[in-house]
């Protein structure tokens, strides 16, 4: 099947997130909430790395502080409320009904490239570890990024299927958190992959079906980018969302989303009908009524 790539188009309301679940991809410039995003991602790097250059830091620092310091930042990025105050901004400027949007946790992204000599993860549905089926992804350079160094999909797996070792992720298994994320059991054809560039701050928003990976890394910089997924309970409880056409795994990240404009926990009947096991992780909780308020260490 063809794949649609969509740029600078509206991304929101049922019939263009239905497009989503179909497997378009939308790529749209940097905007004022985007940029906003990038400009504080980029402070708190900046603060973490105290002048040095973040995306040649690794060259300068051994591996462990190196990675110590990326620990640190990405959880900092993670639970500061300016990030997902910032995030809310940018989901409604897109168009998001905000009575009906939620967003998961998000993630600052940091890929360091051939230094580390470790290979990029290799591919994964984000279905594959329990997403719901409306799963919108977001993701956003926070510098910019090279062929060899941005987001890549394979768009010609979208509705076919790939063995893959799912059935073996649990979300609500607690040691999940320290496994490798599921993927492909047979061989996934290198030609099949579409790279992604975009300018820092550009959205990419894709399904959380498609086939993903980070490309091959072969430049010397770190690449920083935010991550984030999006639900629309309304596509939810209509029974919306992309085919799941090999996916195994057990249980769902749905209880881990919060509504993008005040943190409010999703539903009881949205929870109900992807998920009727538990309570999400500890690590994972996003209403801010039961999180401890952020402090600066």
């Amino acid at each position: 099947m063809s794949i649609a790539v969509l740029v600078d188009q509206p991304v929101n309301g049922p019939l263009r997130r239905a497009l989503v679940h179909g497997g378009a991809v939308n790529v749209t410039c940097p905007s004022p909430a985007s940029t906003a995003l990038v400009m504080f991602a980029r402070k708190l790097i900046g603060d973490a790395f105290g002048g040095r250059d973040p995306e040649l830091a690794q060259f300068d620092l051994p591996a462990a502080e190196h990675d110590a310091i990326l620990a640190t930042l990405t959880w900092r990025f993670a639970h500061h409320p300016e990030t997902t105050r910032i995030i809310g901004d940018l989901l409604l400027e897109r168009g998001a009904d905000p009575e009906t949007t939620y967003v998961g946790p998000p993630r600052l992204s940091a890929s360091t490239g051939n230094v580390s000599g470790a290979d990029a993860w290799r591919p994964c549905r984000d279905t594959w570890c329990s997403a719901p089926p409306a799963q919108l992804d977001h993701w956003v350079p926070v510098f910019d990024v090279d062929p060899d160094d941005a987001m890549t999909l394979y768009p010609s797996y979208f509705s076919r299927a790939i063995a893959n070792d799912s059935a073996s992720y649990d979300h609500h298994d607690p040691r999940r958190a320290g496994r490798p994320r599921p993927g492909p059991t047979e061989p996934v054809d290198p030609f099949s992959a579409t790279t992604f560039v975009t300018s820092a701050g550009g959205v990419l928003q894709f399904s959380g079906q498609h086939l993903r990976s980070d490309a091959p890394t072969e430049c010397d910089r770190t690449r920083f980018a935010v991550e984030f997924d999006s639900v629309d309970v309304g596509d939810i409880r209509a029974g919306l969302g992309a085919r799941n056409v090999d996916g195994r795994c057990a249980g769902s990240s749905i209880r881990d989303f919060a509504r993008a404009v005040d943190r409010a926990p999703i539903p009881d009947d949205v929870c109900a009908a992807l998920d009727r096991r538990g309570e999400p992780a500890p690590d994972r909780v996003r209403d801010d009524r039961t999180r401890p308020a952020y402090t600066e260490a």
